[in-house]
């Protein structure tokens, strides 16, 4: 009995334009979207998210994952029915994600009420 991967959406999922490595980064997808999550006190942290709802903890309930901005070039996963790539080619892409890493910031930061950063570290 072969496995369906996680977040193919079976045979009929169209040809998905992949990575060098043979991964689909989350990074360059047009629904990944990155929000500000707030706590009690006003500061917030930047996070990311998938605006089609394929980032989840436990299918079962539908929690919806969400990651930290410093930690978005790991999310790659194998397949996904709803990438939709924000490269024009390979080439592209590479470059998109090159420039992305360097970019990011390496380290969560919080910030305060007025956008200055408050706080560091992971």
């Amino acid at each position: 009995m072969s496995r369906t991967p996680r977040f193919a959406n079976g045979p009929s999922a169209p040809a998905v334009p992949r990575a060098s490595d043979g991964a689909i980064h989350c990074a360059d997808c047009a629904h990944c979207k990155v929000f500000r999550e707030f706590s009690h006190t006003g500061t917030y942290i930047q996070k990311v998210r998938c605006a089609k709802g394929r980032w989840r903890r436990y299918k079962h309930i539908h929690l919806e994952a969400t990651h930290p901005l410093h930690t978005l070039l790991r999310r790659v996963v194998a397949e996904c029915a709803d990438y939709v790539s924000t490269s024009e080619d390979d080439a592209d892409r590479a470059q998109y994600l090159s420039t992305l890493a360097e970019d990011l910031p390496v380290e969560k930061f919080v910030y305060g009420r007025d956008g200055a950063i408050v706080m560091r570290g992971e």
